[in-house]
């Protein structure tokens, strides 16, 4: 059946044409347009995990456009990065990207494979002279994997065309641990110290219980409309372009928190290691290091970053193994030092809340990860895995920090192991390469969003200007220079990483991660029981203007 036969209720129509490698092999047509979305299997290879991770990093992203009824579209098509193929909200057409990209084979094209049969008569030719996506209907081959086109009826009825999503359950798990786990967990043994065992742990259960919950209520406000891709989708399709306003705001001063906390961290653990250099000298070399990356492509920045969480992953398991392995106090699990069972005061406990929520803030994301989820329905089992994976690893860092060094402990808990004698010598080398290694890996792919915002506004961005004049370069030079130096002047005066963490999780985090999900479902799926969703939002929004206020007089 093609796409124009299908009944205007139809969520989703039929897809494009996939490579055809083999035309012997090639599947019968009316099986390849009826399958449902989702029923094309993507690789669980190598070089199928390389793409879905590069695709995410794509995912970090603001939109500028916040008019647009949807991130990644125009004129009803989706817009994607020519170089990862993904979507993206500075792209380009699909209809466009592929008139600019050969295709190696012309025997790829098979009239049998094109949804339409208007397209029959053309011939291969006719295809470079086309601006219409359809003229595409035959199969494209890219570096990594196959694209497949698919045709979505919005809510509204509207048809859109996009790219069908490609990452299987198992890379959809991995690039949501890689979002979940980052630096913020470097602080929890401080906020441990804040809050003492009983209302540490009970702050552990509770952030992590309701960040998952409020989580599988942005994957129920996804399945309301198939062409929804984004976090900033929903701000729209729920409050209009005030709301996806108010995303970009919140997400480009989230990217800004993050950037400058990657910052305070390079430096506070090398002046640890390197105690004559000051800490403000670190961060201006940290400006001199990772500026550079920021002329890189996001294909290479996304391969980079992937050494963020394997260096995130490596210190936990160090820090566990080196508390175990030593035997006196401090920095010892087998002689813990003294700790306190209770909160000092109301203060520290609220203090302690912004920091501990922070690390479970990765909400922005997980709409866009679900997006290209290739069996979306399998989202919720995808979260499941997540959030314990990522509990496991922030309770483990929390409680073992604050075992081995008590209230005592630093800011980071990598700067109290470099500053505590004990140690084999390997283990300050070891955790000094990869505390600086996580700025690296992370900083420049952070940068970007920020960046295109700015270049955006310039009207210098690559979507707006394909062969930039010499001005136009140099205003993208300044875009990333600008946006590097604002990282480290926040940082060189506001330079502490705890209550960094603590004010993005008290205001930013308890925003996007629990009122905004909330709202979203309330206006969105309009559940029966909506006073327990109102009440939520009530009690969130006081406990994180109290936290804010904690974190900001502390």
């Amino acid at each position: 059946m093609s796409a124009s036969n299908h009944s205007p209720s139809a969520k989703t129509t039929a897809y494009g044409a996939i490579p055809i490698p083999n035309r012997g092999s090639m599947p019968r047509r009316s099986m390849m347009f009826n399958s449902p979305l989702g029923s094309y299997k993507t690789s669980n290879s190598l070089s199928g995990f390389a793409s879905s991770f590069h695709r995410a990093q794509s995912f970090r992203s603001v939109e500028p456009r916040f008019r647009a009824s949807r991130s990644y579209f125009q004129d009803d098509e989706e817009l994607i990065d020519p170089e990862t193929m993904a979507p993206s909200a500075v792209g380009h057409k699909i209809s466009t990207v592929l008139q600019n990209r050969p295709i190696a084979d012309s025997s790829v094209f098979d009239e049998a494979a094109v949804d339409d049969a208007s397209f029959a008569d053309h011939s291969y030719l006719d295809l470079s002279r086309t601006n219409s996506l359809h003229s595409y209907a035959a199969s494209f081959l890219t570096a990594d994997d196959s694209l497949t086109f698919r045709q979505v009826e919005d809510r509204d009825g509207k048809m859109v065309t996009m790219i069908a999503p490609r990452s299987t359950v198992p890379q959809t798990i991995f690039n949501s641990i890689n979002v979940l786990i980052g630096i913020g967990l470097l602080a929890l043994s401080k906020a441990m110290t804040y809050s003492g065992w009983y209302c540490g742990i009970a702050l552990l259960v509770f952030s992590a219980s309701i960040t998952y919950w409020t989580a599988t209520l942005l994957s129920k406000c996804m399945d309301t409309d198939p062409t929804l891709c984004t976090y900033a989708d929903l701000g729209y399709k729920a409050f209009g372009a005030k709301g996806r306003l108010f995303v970009s705001v919140l997400f480009s001063i989230e990217l800004l928190g993050v950037g400058v906390s990657l910052i305070v961290l390079f430096a506070d653990s090398l002046n640890a290691l390197f105690p004559h250099i000051s800490v403000v000298q670190f961060k201006i070399m940290a400006f001199c290091v990772l500026t550079p990356f920021s002329f890189l492509s996001l294909r290479v920045l996304s391969g980079i970053s992937l050494l963020g969480i394997t260096c995130t992953i490596s210190l936990v398991i160090t820090i566990v193994l080196i508390g175990l392995a030593k035997p006196e106090s401090p920095g010892s699990l087998l002689h813990p030092m003294p700790t306190n069972l209770y909160p000092a005061s109301l203060h520290n406990f609220l203090v302690s809340f912004g920091i501990i929520l922070g690390p479970f803030g990765s909400h922005s994301l997980f709409p866009a990860l679900k997006s290209d989820l290739a069996e979306p329905e399998k989202f919720q089992k995808c979260l499941s895995i997540t959030y314990t994976v990522g509990f496991l690893a922030d309770s483990t860092m929390a409680i073992a920090g604050f075992a081995m060094f008590g209230a005592g402990i630093l800011n980071e808990i990598t700067q109290s192991v470099l500053v505590t004698k004990g140690y084999p010598n390997f283990v300050y080398l070891l955790v000094s390469a990869c505390v600086s290694m996580v700025p690296i890996a992370k900083t420049p792919i952070n940068a970007m969003p920020v960046i295109n915002i700015l270049e955006f506004v310039m009207r210098v961005s690559p979507q707006q200007i394909e062969s930039p004049s010499f001005f136009q370069k140099l205003l993208r030079v300044a875009a990333k220079l600008l946006v590097n130096m604002l990282f480290v002047l926040i940082a060189i005066v506001y330079p502490e990483f705890d209550k960094i963490i603590g004010l993005s999780g008290a205001s930013l985090c308890t925003i996007i991660c629990i009122i905004l999900p909330c709202a979203f479902y309330l206006r969105l799926c309009r559940p029966a029981n909506a006073w327990f969703y109102h009440a939520v939002i009530v009690a969130a929004a006081i406990l994180g203007v109290a936290a804010t206020t904690a974190a900001i007089t502390d």
